[in-house]
């Protein structure tokens, strides 16, 4: 799932779609049941490779996606073809007031340079008596992130300066901060804990750090070749001493947001 802003990396698609793309994949049916029942119009916000319209249409809504990166839409339209594609990203949705039944954006708003205009403009699409759900990563580090965290400690290299939200705009990532950002939209919020394992070939997923894509992406393409070079030895080290020749099999856990417009 994709919005504005983002590093360059993000703009491969096709690697993001078969690397760390899948990682959100663990949340698809879990956003989906907070928007039950199933019907009418469905709006996919940041739809990214298209995996969640496939999984809605499947469910009986009639799907819409939008996302800002034509080649991820091109993707989108591939993987759902039933599914009505455009692009367009918050907080300037191409839409009427009140148009979708329900509408959903995994790991879009933690994104976002103003979370509280982009919740703002999905709730104005939605219509009254709908749902939206949204997905975040949480503050405290995950899994992956504190394997991505040995990886640079381990190299000796530095993060480039932070893109992240401003923080006079930014809201706290827990379950209480997301759920006072959707309620400060008008909506009557609530939000929970969603976790799952996720497994993926350990070089593969090596492909998308070396792609730019995530924040462990933008840290790899902005060294030089030989902490590049160390980046790499220090992953496989740490893959080969923790999983050997299996798959990688991360625990890990997203804030799930819904909330009901009055």
């Amino acid at each position: 799932m994709t919005t504005t802003g983002l590093a360059r990396g993000w703009n491969d698609a096709t690697t993001y779609a078969r690397t760390f793309g899948r990682l959100c994949d663990g949340t698809i049916d879990p956003l989906l049941d907070e928007v039950e029942p199933s019907g009418g119009r469905l709006l996919d916000v940041g739809t990214g490779p298209g995996r969640l319209p496939l999984a809605a249409a499947g469910r009986g809504w009639d799907v819409t996606a939008v996302d800002p990166e034509a080649q991820m839409l091109a993707i989108a339209s591939e993987t759902a073809p039933a599914t009505t594609c455009i692009e367009a990203a918050l907080p300037d949705l191409p839409f009427d007031d009140g148009s979708f039944e329900a509408v959903v954006a995994g790991y879009v708003v933690n994104h976002l340079r103003d979370p509280r205009a982009g919740v703002a403009e999905m709730v104005r699409v939605l219509r009254p008596g709908g749902d939206l759900a949204v997905t975040i990563w949480p503050s405290e580090p995950t899994a992956m992130n504190a394997m991505w965290a040995e990886v640079v400690e381990r190299a000796g290299v530095e993060r480039p300066a932070s893109t992240a939200t401003p923080a006079r705009d930014d809201f706290a990532r827990t379950e209480d901060g997301l759920t006072q950002l959707l309620a400060g939209a008008g909506l009557e919020a609530e939000t929970h804990v969603v976790a799952w394992d996720f497994e993926m070939d350990a070089d593969l997923l090596w492909t998308g750090v070396e792609a730019g894509i995530a924040a462990i992406g933008g840290t790899y393409l902005a060294q030089d070749d030989r902490r590049r070079s160390a980046m790499r030895t220090a992953y496989r080290e740490i893959v080969d001493a923790r999983f050997g020749t299996a798959p990688l099999r991360l625990a890990s856990r997203a804030l799930l947001g819904r909330g009901t417009r009055r």
